[in-house]
């Protein structure tokens, strides 16, 4: 995303992360999940939403992230949570989608 600014990666704990085959889900539970954060304006979050399919497919929600190596520092932030039902899906237990896409590149 060269239109925006990185700030860094980030923990969203409280939430699990599921394999629906071209793109990750998450949802709330007892885990924990591994993302990036940036900066975008309004333009762009609208974008986002419509990328994402808010509101059928997935809806922003405001949560609370802590930015990883920091052991204090929170953010809050936006995050887009599935809104249907997670069935017969694999559950990426780590939280990291793009460590858990590489496994398919290292075996």
């Amino acid at each position: 995303m060269s239109c925006c600014e990185f700030i860094g990666l980030g923990i969203l704990y409280h939430f699990l992360m599921y394999d629906l085959g071209e793109y990750p889900a998450i949802i709330p539970g007892n885990g924990k999940v591994k993302g990036e954060l940036y900066v975008v304006n309004k333009e762009i979050l609208k974008e986002l939403d419509y990328i994402e399919g808010v509101p059928f497919l997935f809806k922003r929600e405001k949560v609370c992230i802590r930015l990883l190596n920091s052991e204090y520092h929170q953010l809050e932030a936006y995050a887009y949570v599935y809104c249907n039902k997670i069935q017969n899906k694999l559950l990426i237990e780590h939280g990291d989608w793009i460590i858990y896409k590489k496994s398919f590149f290292s075996e």
